[in-house]
């Protein structure tokens, strides 16, 4: 009996190595992928992650940021506001998240989220903001308009 409970551990321990492999190993592939200009190959690597650990924050930031260079706005938004909600405790990658948001509405003409983006980034990580300031300025509406 104590052998079999020990056994169901050891295999519970091990599924979990696997699953973190697996992520890591898609990730990195998509990474590879994309740094060597096979962006259709990246997307699959990234897409899939997503799908097999939906809840991988880092996951959705991975294929929120390759959407955002591809100019896919509304998928990049999709995927950042997946991850922002699954970063809670981590305030550098939410940062990051809400950055990457900002940029993706501010392509996608959506100027006022775009600044509210970019100020929640500040809100958690306020000494970025010699690298916000001049976009939030940007955003502002013009006198007259």
């Amino acid at each position: 009996m104590k052998n079999k409970l020990l056994l169901g551990l050891l295999m519970s321990l091990l599924s979990v190595s696997c699953w973190a492999g697996s992520l890591d190993a898609l990730l990195q592939k998509g990474d590879e992928f994309w740094q060597a200009g096979e962006l259709d190959k990246a997307q699959v690597q990234f897409e899939q992650a997503t799908q097999e650990y939906s809840q991988d924050a880092l996951a959705h930031s991975k294929l929120a940021g390759f959407y955002l260079i591809r100019q896919a706005y509304q998928n990049s938004i999709t995927h950042y506001q997946h991850a922002i909600s699954l970063q809670q405790e981590d305030v550098p990658a939410q940062t990051k998240s809400f950055i990457g948001l900002g940029l993706s509405y501010m392509h996608s003409e959506r100027s006022s989220l775009a600044a509210a983006a970019f100020q929640e980034a500040l809100r958690l990580e306020p000494q970025r903001q010699a690298e916000l300031g001049p976009l939030l300025e940007k955003l502002q509406p013009k006198g007259g308009e």
